[in-house]
């Protein structure tokens, strides 16, 4: 499935950004989308409000670390680049990655 990036006004970015805020407290939030600390929240949070991230590039990404990862990385907002995203489900997405533990 394809998603087109939606053109934001800037209060309307604001706005999802404060909703992801809001959703990042619930636990399956937390699990699909990596968030282990503050700062994975303002990662996401400040790429999103600098529209370096667009909500369809999250949905893209839904429970897989790596590519979570890469997004936020590539974002220039994003204050915390070192941050490592992972979920539940990448070694089934990324079988690979058993292999390097």
């Amino acid at each position: 499935m394809s998603y087109e990036p939606l053109k934001v006004s800037d209060a309307r970015r604001c706005h999802l950004t404060e909703a992801f805020r809001q959703f990042t407290l619930m636990s399956a939030a937390r699990t699909e989308y990596g968030i282990e600390s503050p700062g994975h929240v303002e990662a996401v949070a400040s790429a999103l409000d600098s529209g370096h991230l667009s909500v369809a590039d999250l949905v893209a990404a839904k429970g897989d670390g790596p590519a979570l990862t890469t997004l936020l990385r590539n974002a220039p907002s994003n204050p915390h680049k070192e941050l490592i995203f992972t979920t539940p489900f990448d070694l089934i997405l990324h079988p690979e990655l058993s292999l390097k533990q």
